[in-house]
């Protein structure tokens, strides 16, 4: 999904919310966390308003994130 979202960029396709959503949901998924919030950001570029649909994936985004920090941080606290 991410490089057919890069493919569709270069060629100049504008994309959809739907779009969007699945970008969002691919970073996710593959801890990219950084580019899930500046494909928030260029949202207003690309003239697409957010709905209540995308800030959900946005705080499973940040949530994943956190909890994972958070693990990771505990896990390595431990002696094994």
């Amino acid at each position: 999904m991410i490089s057919l979202y890069r493919e569709m960029r270069d060629c100049g396709i504008k994309p959809n919310l739907t779009t969007i959503h699945h970008l969002l949901r691919a970073y996710d998924f593959a801890g990219m966390v950084e580019n899930a919030f500046n494909t928030i950001l260029d949202l207003g570029s690309l003239n697409i308003q957010p709905t209540t649909y995308t800030f959900n994936i946005v705080l499973s985004v940040s949530c994943s994130f956190v909890f994972l920090k958070t693990l990771f941080n505990r896990l390595k606290s431990q002696t094994i």
